[in-house]
């Protein structure tokens, strides 16, 4: 079995696994094909909502919002009256500390030195870039005096890690080199955003890169690589990215709808209001119950909700283009329940649910519909697991992750569990998006990543170094990470761990 003396993880943001691997075959990744394509490929499933925050707790945890505190990247903290949002670098740090104890991230279950790079989940990590109050001046420095040259970005990355390796004394009180080191590459998040996947702008980011993992390797200026530092022959190399992306039809600004309506953004110091919402092309509702905002609301009262007594459920159906609605059944308990589901489409209504049991799930949608309102029953494996039985993540991944909502059943049962998960998700598909957060329209872009469809969840995965086989694993999960990290470090396995060891 492989096992090395240091892993590095690279993660690069907002990166679908079917234009990487063309980039691959056109030669446009050169180093990346040279020093890291030579192993173990696979097509991997991100969990969903596929948004940085949520897919990063997952992959450096093995777990998913079933499991630690944080639904999401935006949410309301009830009993302090607060809404918090990962996005602003006000912030960012307080991740680590509200991911909750229950959890352990891999920076605190391997012995010995760790390194986490860009990542705001860094709890447990030996050495982090940056830090807390680094956070603010790059900040300021990237984004308000380098605008232009967001890119800079990934050489601080690259000259980060190589610091790491060149002189670990300065760092670790050991003076050994981490034995997993942490690489986020955000800015190709940011050029997504602003100008499409199909950007030259994009696809130039991915070029840069993959220059600066070349130099990570190669050297660069007085860093030497960690060839010539003679790590890179112990070394196993993890390349893969929190989530995919697509382009709406169009953007919409919202805001008209929700004041037209009677729904009123909430204040959190003045608790006035009776919502709060995040909005890409997922829409997360968190929605205060009859007496106050301690409470989630029951589905009578959404059914007549707010000073106009209206029938939430129907509302917000009629924004354009949402296809589909989830809610959680009255009396859910974390063991057990059932999330309701309405799909629209063409003007007619389908309906159906996810019940679980702990950690397994069935789906069960009306024998009257010709289909089934995700579309499995159109291919002959997911249809196998229409049989009203419960089955495990690993069911759902093998049978539906060629599919549009891969393993979808399994991941919305396990945000519903979360209590601080919102009250009414609903979705357009990429048809139209709004970017909306908090009471306040951000921009008018079309590029996004939240929904569940193939292309903005499937992701690329390289594994590769010493001993690792050439070789395809036809389908995996983010929640692999972790344990493929603890076993090729020679780490004990934590049997609650989510995710399967890939090698």
């Amino acid at each position: 079995m492989p096992q090395s003396n240091y892993v590095v993880l690279i993660v690069i943001d907002d990166l679908r696994a079917d234009q990487f691997n063309l980039l691959l075959q056109q030669g446009e990744l050169p180093f990346i094909q040279k020093y890291l394509a030579d192993g173990l490929r696979s097509d991997s499933t991100a969990c969903f909502p596929a948004i940085t925050y949520p897919a990063q707790s997952t992959m450096l945890t093995g777990l998913y919002p079933d499991a630690y505190q944080i639904p999401g990247g935006h949410w309301v903290i009830r009993d302090k009256k607060i809404i918090r949002n990962y996005n602003t670098f006000k912030e960012l740090d307080t991740i680590n500390k509200e991911l909750g104890t229950e959890v352990k991230t891999i920076f605190e279950l391997i012995k010995g030195n760790t390194a986490g790079i860009s990542f705001p989940l860094t709890r447990g990590a030996s050495q982090r870039y940056p830090t807390k109050n680094q956070i603010f001046l790059l900040y300021i420095w990237c984004f308000i005096l380098l605008r232009r040259k967001f890119l800079h970005l990934n050489v601080l990355i690259r000259n980060k890690a190589l610091d790491y390796f060149n002189k670990p004394r300065s760092f670790f009180k050991n003076g050994e080199p981490p034995k997993l080191t942490v690489m986020w590459f955000v800015t190709s998040d940011d050029m997504l955003h602003r100008y499409g996947s199909d950007s030259e702008k994009y696809i130039g980011c991915l070029k840069d890169i993959d220059s600066k993992i070349g130099e990570l390797i190669e050297g660069k200026g007085k860093r030497k690589g960690l060839k010539e530092l003679r790590f890179f022959q112990d070394m196993i190399f993890i390349v893969i990215s929190d989530h995919g992306n697509y382009k709406a039809q169009k953007w919409i600004d919202i805001e008209p709808f929700f004041n037209k309506v009677g729904l009123i953004p909430l204040i959190p110091r003045k608790q006035d209001g009776n919502f709060d919402a995040t909005f890409g092309s997922v829409g997360f509702f968190n929605l205060r119950g009859d007496s106050s905002w301690l409470e989630h609301p029951t589905t009578a009262q959404l059914k007549s909700y707010g000073p106009r007594q209206i029938d939430l459920l129907h509302v917000l159906l009629q924004i354009p283009g949402v296809k589909y609605l989830y809610y959680r059944e009255d009396g859910n308990t974390f063991e057990h329940g059932k999330i309701r589901i309405i799909k629209q489409e063409n003007a007619k209504l389908q309906s159906a649910s996810i019940e679980y049991n702990k950690d397994k799930t069935k789906y069960i949608f009306d024998e009257n519909d010709e289909n089934d309102v995700f579309g499995y029953s159109e291919d002959e494996n997911a249809a196998n697991m229409l049989d009203n039985k419960f089955h495990s993540i690993e069911d759902w991944l093998k049978a539906t992750h060629h599919l549009d909502y891969p393993m979808f059943v399994d991941q919305i049962s396990r945000l519903f569990r979360n209590p601080n998960f919102c009250d009414v998700m609903i979705s357009t598909c990429g048809e139209t998006i709004f970017n909306y957060e908090h009471g306040i329209t951000k921009n008018n872009h079309i590029f996004g990543h939240d929904i569940a469809l193939h292309s903005a969840i499937t992701v690329p995965l390289l594994i590769s170094g010493s001993n690792i086989p050439q070789s395809t694993i036809p389908y995996s999960k983010s929640t692999d990470i972790v344990p493929t990290i603890l076993k090729l470090l020679g780490e004990p396995i934590d049997p609650k761990l989510t995710g399967v060891s890939l090698i």
